[in-house]
C-alpha cells in the first residue's frame, strides 16, 4: 500500500512546468522564464514558484547556473525522467487531483465522468487517457454553483459593491490624549473596584477616586 500524499500548490506548479517540458513548449537547454514571469504566467505567488523550482531541481528536471537563472536539463537526462513520469499510474494520479480541483472550482463533474475515470484506472490506454483529459478541460460550470470568480482585474473591480466610507473626525492631540487617558482610567477602576464606570467623563472618574 502506498502512502497517501497531500498535493500542495508548489507541487502542482512543478507538474505544470514538467508538462510544458514534455510537450516541448520548453526545450532542453532552454532558460526558464524568470520568477516574476512565471508568477504572472501561472497566477501564483513568488514563494510558490520558488518552491516549485526547488522541487524540479531536486528531481533533476532543471539546474541553476552561476550566471543566473534556471535551465532545463539536457535531452538524455530528461528522457530518463520522462519515461517514469509518463507511467500510467502517475498520469492517472494527476488526473485524480485535476478532477478534485475542477469540482472545487464548480465544474460539472458528472457521475458519468467519474465512472469513465474509474474504467480508465483499470484498463485505459494512453490515447484514451489523453482524450479524457481533453474532455475535462472543456467542462462547463454547474448551474447550481453559487460563486462567480472572475480573473480579469476589471471584472473583479466591477464586483466590488460601492460603499460610501466615512472617516471619524480627527481629534487634536490634547483631545485624543483625554480620550485615551479617560478610557484607560475607567478600565482600571472597573477592573479593580468592579464599578460600572464605562461612559463616565474623566472629571467624574477623578472625583470618584478622590472621594
Amino acid at each position: 500500500m502506498r502512502p497517501v500524499r497531500r498535493t500542495t500548490l508548489p507541487v502542482l506548479v512543478a507538474e505544470e512546468i514538467k508538462r510544458d517540458i514534455l510537450h516541448e513548449s520548453l526545450k532542453a537547454g532552454q532558460r526558464l522564464p524568470t520568477e516574476n514571469e512565471l508568477t504572472e504566467q501561472l497566477g501564483v505567488g513568488r514563494p510558490t514558484v520558488r518552491e516549485a523550482l526547488r522541487i524540479l531541481q531536486g528531481q533533476g528536471w532543471i539546474k541553476f547556473k552561476f550566471s543566473g537563472g534556471a535551465y532545463i536539463m539536457d535531452n538524455a537526462k530528461i528522457s530518463q525522467k520522462t519515461s517514469a513520469y509518463l507511467q500510467k499510474e502517475e498520469t492517472l494520479e494527476l488526473l485524480g487531483y485535476e478532477i478534485t480541483q475542477l469540482q472545487e472550482e464548480g465544474k460539472d463533474v458528472t457521475d458519468g465522468i467519474k465512472e469513465r475515470f474509474a474504467r480508465l484506472k483499470k484498463e485505459g490506454t494512453p490515447g484514451e487517457i489523453e482524450e479524457f483529459y481533453n474532455t475535462l478541460e472543456s467542462l462547463d460550470k454547474r448551474i447550481d454553483y453559487p460563486y462567480e470568480e472572475p480573473s480579469e482585474i476589471g471584472q473583479i473591480k466591477n464586483k466590488i459593491p460601492e460603499v460610501e466610507i466615512t472617516f471619524p473626525k480627527i481629534l487634536d492631540k490634547d483631545a485624543l490624549y483625554e480620550r485615551i487617558y479617560g478610557a484607560w482610567l475607567g478600565r482600571c477602576i472597573g477592573c479593580l473596584l468592579g464599578k460600572p464606570v464605562e461612559g463616565w467623563p474623566r472629571k467624574e472618574i477623578e472625583n470618584y477616586l478622590k472621594a
